[in-house]
């Protein structure tokens, strides 16, 4: 019995550890600890639209699986972390600027073809949609880290803006399935 105690104590504690890890992680690839969350080059945005596009085809396993995203699921969490960082340099951007097109193209790349051109025009829009909104994007970003870096992800599943967000994206996720 003492070893099952402390089996799921250190489980608790590795899991944390590692969720910590990865919203740290995602916070730094991001760009979301130095401020620069807009985009600065062509490279910056197709780097956006790879870690979008990776977010999406996680979320859209979970989605298929699921039926829904589930704000409790640490991953998830994590995931809309991602995809709301990335999106923040979606904002003010038009269908006709360069970073449009390039985030597209790194969207297409990081979903593995799960967002493609038959489909690339309407997640763009709604993808735009979400970042220009006015969701709190840093907001969500935020709350979804903390929440799965400590596991709290009831707490988190409670925010409003968590809530909008994993709704506009399982429209998203609608259109791919």
């Amino acid at each position: 019995m003492l070893f099952e105690d402390n089996y799921k104590q250190m489980k608790k504690v590795i899991l944390s550890a590692a969720s910590l890890i990865m919203a740290a992680m995602v916070a730094v690839s991001c760009g979301m600890l130095s401020g620069n969350g807009g985009l600065t080059s062509t490279n910056q945005a197709s780097t956006n639209g790879t870690t979008a596009g990776k977010a999406i085809k996680s979320l859209l396993a979970s989605y298929l699986t699921d039926g829904k995203i589930d704000t409790g699921n640490a991953s998830n969490l994590i995931q809309l972390a991602s995809l709301a960082s990335s999106l923040q340099s979606l904002k003010g951007t038009t269908e006709k600027s360069a970073d449009y097109s390039n985030f597209l193209t790194g969207l297409i790349s990081g979903s593995k073809e799960t967002v493609n051109k038959s489909n690339g025009a309407s997640v763009m829009n709604a993808l735009s949609s979400i970042a220009n909104g006015g969701m709190d994007l840093s907001s969500i970003f935020g709350l979804a880290s903390k929440a799965a870096a400590s596991q709290a992800a009831s707490s988190t599943a409670q925010s409003a803006e968590v809530g909008a967000m994993a709704n506009s994206v399982s429209a998203i996720l609608g259109m791919l399935k």
